[in-house]
């Protein structure tokens, strides 16, 4: 139980990564100043962040379920909560069913003899749909069929049936980066009920108690792409376009209450999820896109993607420090951008007001001048040290 001096900060996302990270600093404040609730959708991955925690658990430091997807999660997550009181909200979205119904299928694949143990596999396709989910009765799933997909998972396109429609279900690297033409608008919908629904729905439910205290801090880690739209990032950026408008105009209103929003803006962060899906989608066969398409995107994309990451990428633990002093602000800023390195490329948006600027700049970067683009890439490594890289750029 949170005593009156100390700050009650609720966390999504945090069973790995940045949210993780942000949990275990804060928690470990040397003046016990913060009462840290670490939140994620899957208890049964609490492994990582109980062993991080160390004595700080149960202590500063509370592991509790919530699905952002889930207005009943929600209910019950703040309802543990002594009088529902959260001072501040921060807000770390994750991307998950596509993901969750691989990981439950390898997790079972060597108990596939003629057929699939559905009550596993769709497990959390069927707590995401409530509805009864059993293979597609036009389309069975046969053992030869299964092995041939054992060994091509990141292009896994099996299909699966509810009550109301038949929908594929792709690889996780599909439903964030990849050409437009592979994905399903119920993907793209997935991507939109976490990254935008999700947050909105758990800002929705501590505001009144915040409006109420006239108290409060929203924090939403965003992301550069919230600012800059980025190649076969399309529905992921436009995912971050809708939170930043939204947080944008929503921050207006709550001055009134003496309610901060703050935009917490990463560029690339280096975590193992980043890199799998990167060598993921480099075996994916992309259903419906062109050849050509493809081929940018394996040849010229992903190559670029990687030298980006490796030059500019931050840590998740750079994250959570560049968060905390927001945290700690007396009046906390509402934009924040971590990375120093990419703060250029984002300015330069808004240099021309015809946005001529900066999508030529990317398109002759990628397509005409990639040599130039690596050289640049290579020297930025060898004349800024880790720590400049991992730096974040101060608010004022």
């Amino acid at each position: 139980m949170a005593n009156d001096r100390q700050t009650v900060v609720l966390i999504t996302g945090c069973s790995s990564g940045i949210g993780l990270k942000l949990a275990i600093h804060l928690a470990n404040d040397t003046k016990k100043q913060f009462y840290v609730i670490a939140t994620m959708r899957n208890l049964n991955k609490k492994e990582q962040l109980e062993a991080a925690a160390g004595d700080t658990l149960n202590k500063t430091l509370h592991i509790r379920q919530l699905d952002v997807c889930s207005d009943e999660s929600v209910t019950e997550c703040l309802n543990s909560i002594q009088d529902k009181r959260v001072d501040i909200l921060v807000l770390q979205v994750k991307q998950r069913h596509a993901r969750e119904f691989l990981e439950a299928w390898h997790s079972n694949h060597n108990a596939i003899n003629k057929h699939i143990d559905l009550d596993a596999v769709y497990q959390p396709l069927r707590k995401r749909t409530g509805n009864d989910i059993t293979t597609n009765p036009r389309n069975p799933i046969q053992e030869k069929d299964i092995n041939r997909k054992q060994k091509k998972t990141a292009s896994l396109h099996l299909e699966v049936t509810t009550d109301d429609v038949t929908k594929p279900v792709n690889n996780a690297g599909i439903g964030k980066i990849g050409p437009i033409e592979s994905l399903s608008i119920r993907e793209m919908k997935s991507i939109f009920d976490t990254n935008f629904f999700g947050a909105v729905r758990i800002i929705k439910a501590v505001l009144p108690d915040m409006k109420r205290r006239r108290s409060g801090h929203i924090v939403m880690m965003s992301s550069v792409m919230g600012l800059q739209g980025v190649i076969f990032n399309d529905v992921y950026a436009a995912s971050k376009f809708a939170m930043e408008g939204f947080c944008e105009s929503l921050a207006v209103q709550l001055l009134k209450f003496n309610i901060y929003v703050s935009m917490i803006e990463p560029g690339p962060v280096n975590t193992e999820f980043e890199m799998k899906l990167m060598d993921e989608v480099s075996h994916s066969t992309f259903p419906g896109t062109d050849s050509e398409t493809v081929q940018f995107f394996k040849d010229v994309y992903l190559p670029a993607s990687r030298d980006i990451f490796a030059t500019m990428g931050q840590t998740p633990d750079t994250i959570a420090e560049a968060t905390i002093k927001v945290i700690k602000m007396e009046r906390p800023v509402f934009r924040y951008q971590t990375n120093i390195l990419y703060t250029p490329l984002t300015a330069m948006k808004y240099a021309d007001d015809t946005g001529n600027m900066s999508i030529r700049m990317f398109y002759n970067l990628l397509f005409n001048h990639g040599t130039c683009f690596k050289i640049s890439l290579s020297c930025l490594r060898i004349v800024t040290c880790s720590w400049f890289r991992s730096g974040a750029v101060s608010p004022n």
